[in-house]
């Protein structure tokens, strides 16, 4: 349970491989993995909620190198970006462990298991103390709102608020979450 917000925080989203079904069958089938193909985070204040820095990585899938149309079609990342702009995930885990330094982590659903099953899947030492890792949904439930029925990318509709960027996005999820924070904020 999270009671307050230190004074900065990170914020992390990330994207991984999905197929048609993936998300019901919690990607079992064979070389069906949640291989991360986005990370993105924004280094926040949380006293006025402002953005103090942000990150955001395409990183290139290392066992399916190639996106489904479905991922394509669900978060707007095109092959062509990937190919293009994507690093490798070892090399991502190294900047954003640069940029998160010691602050804490904050995700919706926490994000840091899709990490830790990329390291193990590349044999790769996880490198984080989950200890700094926190469910955002738990901040908005203590405060009267069922995060649960929202996703990162979504959660200001809990407002009545459509969001203003597309979900699906690592780096417009965080800055959705940051949203609803102000959202909550002001409703006190």
């Amino acid at each position: 349970m999270i009671s307050e917000l230190p004074k900065q925080i990170i914020i992390l989203d990330t994207e991984y491989t999905a197929w048609e079904g993936s998300w019901e069958r919690d990607w079992k089938l064979p070389d069906e993995h949640r291989e991360i193909v986005q990370v993105a985070a924004l280094k926040i204040d949380t006293e006025n909620l402002r953005e103090l820095d942000s990150l955001s990585i395409f990183v290139r899938p290392r066992i399916k190198d190639q996106l489904s149309d479905y991922f394509i079609n669900l978060t707007a990342i095109t092959q062509d970006q990937i190919d293009r702009h994507g690093i490798d995930f070892a090399l991502a885990l190294e900047k954003f462990q640069k940029f998160i330094g010691e602050l804490n982590v904050y995700s919706f659903g926490g994000d840091q298991k899709v990490f830790k099953e990329n390291c193990e899947l590349y044999k790769i030492k996880y490198p984080f103390d989950d200890s700094k890792f926190f469910d955002m949904r738990d901040y908005f439930i203590a405060r009267g709102v069922d995060a649960t029925k929202y996703q990162s990318g979504n959660i200001t509709e809990a407002f009545g608020i459509e969001p203003k960027e597309r979900g699906h996005n690592a780096l417009n999820d965080c800055r959705s979450i940051v949203d609803g924070l102000k959202l909550l904020k002001n409703k006190k």
